[in-house]
């Protein structure tokens, strides 16, 4: 059987769990909480922005940018400065704070937006999609169990049919909606899906020739479903009619009001309802478009492009103006306050009556400068890290289980058969319920009368 994720999880102390080297989830939140304020809380610091080496990369290029700027102003051979020259920069320092200011503001509102809309739209989201097709396979699930007669044999082989159909279906969608992580399947793997339940996968997968649209096989199976109940129907009817002709009139009423197989069909006679009918067809439906809702839910496309590429550029664009004028406001109020060039002291070399060292100040300024550009850029990062959520956030064997689960009962193996209440309930109880009074909600546990 194809799977998605290989059981290879495993707890590690930080409280996170591990799944073929990325984060799968928080295991332990208080744990996790506690030690979260160290990077390597992930091994590795997988699933984390950190392990993208193309933002040190941007990280180093802003914060050279910013050095450069700083140094083209705050320049060795600067001659001292007086005081009517000292307030017109103080004038020019307040300005380019009131600028970077302003930058700052726009990173804020531009990236909480776009943090947040990304979150929805590619975790939310997903989980609710991938939620809705485990709800709509378990209502089609559902109706087949009423509507198939396992008394007879055509029924057995029916609803094993039913269950590779629905279990192909659900499977195909969950694969090709990671294709973009490393648990991706290969060519012969997708085919493997459908040959493993007796389909036939190259044809499936080459439907027509339709090579491009991935969502096909999710449609041919639909249909297939649907026109396998309709040769179901036809089949139930035909060989009723040919018992009801072949016997005598009542020969087989006992019969026929139990099932409609007369001994060749394998519907209930639940089918014959009207509403099973609809409730079948609007629940394959709804099934078809789940899956398809979840075999693209991933997908790079589901924000605009224009949208992308927009937030893309005017965040690095704000990010490089707030650096431009956050360094060139600090060298400015250094000229202003005469201050020795960074690098050449230290503070320990002030001395009375000497010009002032701002080396500590500019390291600290840089510190700042990386913390706040390594957020800035990791916020930016949220769009490809979530868009291999299936690798960084959730894992396909959970919901394969889901799915196995829910469909094993179509088997009606004594294992997989669906029990009552009755069934569950433990043999040495001596519990019993006894109605107290005409009030449903009045009982007397323990069937003595006492409390009635």
């Amino acid at each position: 059987m194809v799977r998605g994720c290989p059981d290879m999880s495993r707890k590690r102390v930080f409280g996170v769990k591990m799944n073929r080297g990325q984060v799968a989830k928080i295991a332990d939140a208080d744990k996790f909480y506690n030690w979260g304020i160290w990077l390597w809380v992930s091994p590795k610091l997988a699933s984390t922005v950190f392990a993208r080496w193309d933002i040190h990369l941007h990280m180093m290029g802003f914060l050279t940018f910013g050095n450069a700027m700083y140094f083209a102003k705050h320049r060795p051979d600067l001659p001292l400065l007086s005081e009517s020259d000292q307030s017109i920069i103080g004038q020019n320092e307040e300005a380019l704070d009131n600028a970077a200011k302003f930058f700052q503001r726009l990173l804020t509102w531009t990236l909480a937006s776009y943090v947040m809309i990304n979150i929805q739209t590619y975790y939310v989201k997903v989980r609710s999609k991938v939620g809705a097709m485990l709800k709509a396979v378990s209502n089609v699930v559902s109706i087949f169990l009423v509507i198939i007669d396992y008394d007879q044999e055509d029924g057995i082989v029916f609803s094993h049919r039913i269950h590779d159909a629905l279990t192909a279906m659900c499977y195909y969608a969950l694969h090709l909606a990671a294709q973009n992580t490393k648990f991706r399947l290969t060519a012969e793997e997708m085919e493997g899906i459908f040959n493993e339940r007796n389909l036939d996968g190259p044809k499936l997968l080459n439907y027509k020739g339709k090579h491009t649209n991935k969502k096909v096989p999710i449609q041919v199976l639909k249909l297939a479903i649907m026109k396998s109940v309709q040769d179901e129907v036809h089949h139930t009817r035909m060989t009723t009619a040919s018992n009801n002709n072949s016997n005598k009139k009542n020969s087989n009423d006992k019969d026929d009001s139990e099932s409609h197989c007369g001994g060749g069909g394998c519907l209930s006679s639940v089918w014959f309802d009207s509403n099973a009918r609809s409730d079948l067809r609007i629940a394959v439906e709804e099934l078809s478009a789940a899956a398809m809702s979840v075999s693209s839910c991933v997908s790079n496309s589901k924000l605009p492009f224009a949208y992308n590429q927009l937030m893309q550029f005017t965040t690095r664009i704000f990010l490089l103006a707030t650096t431009f004028f956050i360094y060139r406001t600090a060298a400015e109020q250094h000229i202003s306050n005469n201050y020795r060039i960074p690098f050449t002291c230290f503070s320990w070399d002030d001395l009375p009556g000497t010009r002032q060292c701002p080396t500590d100040e500019y390291i600290y300024l840089n510190v700042v400068m990386i913390i706040q550009t390594y957020f800035l850029l990791g916020c930016l990062n949220i769009f490809p890290m979530l868009t291999r959520v299936w690798e960084n956030g959730l894992c396909k064997e959970d919901y394969l289980d889901f799915i196995d689960l829910i469909c094993e009962s179509l088997l009606n193996h004594p294992d997989s058969r669906p029990k009552s209440l009755h069934e569950w309930t433990p043999q040495k109880s001596t519990t019993t319920y006894r109605r107290c009074s005409n009030r449903e909600s009045d009982y007397d546990i323990g069937g003595d009368g006492d409390d009635c």
